[in-house]
């Protein structure tokens, strides 16, 4: 799926796209380190039923910039990095993720993943260009 969420224009409008709603976690990676404005992403994933009570998941996605001469935003539309020139590149990396989760009963719910970014050639220029690992343990508990 390719998703293209910007609106830059060069007339001085701002014209990106804002935010609507509090997070935009695991929109575009678990790691929540690339956000929805000015991006352009590639995903894909597989779902496993491992056994009746657990369960595998894991995303590919990777980004380009919709505009080198804007920011590279974060899931909370901070700004990661910019290279107002435009030549660090367009490609921002890649991330791969994995979850595996069980089922204890209806109620509980145990899981724990594993986030990786692969910088690309923006983030290469633009940063110092370190990889980024995301571990996690989580439960969700429905009453």
């Amino acid at each position: 799926m390719l998703r293209e969420i910007t609106t830059l224009t060069k007339d001085g409008n701002r014209g990106i796209f804002d935010q609507l709603y509090a997070t935009a976690h695991d929109k575009y990676g678990m790691a929540d380190q690339v956000g929805w404005k000015n991006i352009h992403d590639a995903r894909v994933g597989v779902d496993l039923k491992l056994a009746t009570k657990w369960a595998f998941t894991s995303r590919y996605d990777a980004w380009w910039l919709a505009d080198p001469h804007d920011a590279l935003y974060n899931a909370s539309s901070g700004v990661v990095a910019r290279n107002s020139s435009g030549t660090a590149g367009r490609f921002v990396g890649q991330e791969l993720d994995s979850v595996i989760a069980y089922t204890h009963s209806m109620y509980l719910q145990i899981s724990g993943g594993f986030g990786h970014i692969f910088p690309g050639t923006f983030l290469n220029h633009a940063t110092s260009g370190q990889s980024y690992n995301f571990p996690y343990v989580s439960s969700t508990f429905v009453f």
